[in-house]
């Protein structure tokens, strides 16, 4: 995977492979430009917050959610263990 597209409030799991860990950088350009990540899809529980140009690393499965633009295109580096 090179790059994940978000819609907004349109929550994606992505699962790495079982020898996988992949980094997912919020590439918006604002704090008000929200990259969310969770456990769950569920858009009206708790999700946590990646700050712009900070990034997220995981083997598990996650889910991505953004809230600010119609469609957003993030980098994903999958990292071999």
């Amino acid at each position: 995977m090179d790059e994940l597209i978000l819609d907004i409030n349109t929550p994606v799991q992505v699962s790495p492979n079982a020898d996988q860990t992949y980094t997912i950088q919020n590439t918006m350009e604002t704090s008000d430009d929200m990259l969310l990540v969770s456990t769950h899809g569920d858009i009206s529980k708790q999700w946590t917050k990646i700050e712009p140009r900070a990034s997220v690393q995981f083997s598990d499965p996650m889910y991505l959610m953004q809230k600010s633009w119609a469609q957003w295109i993030f980098p994903v580096i999958a990292h071999s263990v």
